[in-house]
């Protein structure tokens, strides 16, 4: 069973479809059993979406860009 952190940590991977098998079902696990994740991958899946609408390599990011645009999400 993945943490918190290992999701968080494969959540780039994870949507940008680039994880064996195994680890896309522990990830898909993970996230029907954890709200918390489930928002931040929700999050992530949103501001893909966007950046896709501005032209950025297919909406793909690399995981030091999610995690900033995350962080200025949360800090005031």
């Amino acid at each position: 069973m993945l943490t918190c952190r290992d999701c968080f940590n494969l959540t780039s991977d994870f949507l940008n479809r680039n994880l064996p098998l195994r680890q896309r079902l522990a990830v898909r696990i993970h996230l029907l059993l954890c709200a918390g994740c489930r928002r931040y991958d929700s999050q992530m899946r949103t501001t893909l979406a966007l950046l896709g609408r501005f032209g950025r390599n297919k909406g793909e990011i690399s995981d030091n860009v999610a995690r900033a645009l995350f962080r200025s999400r949360r800090d005031p």
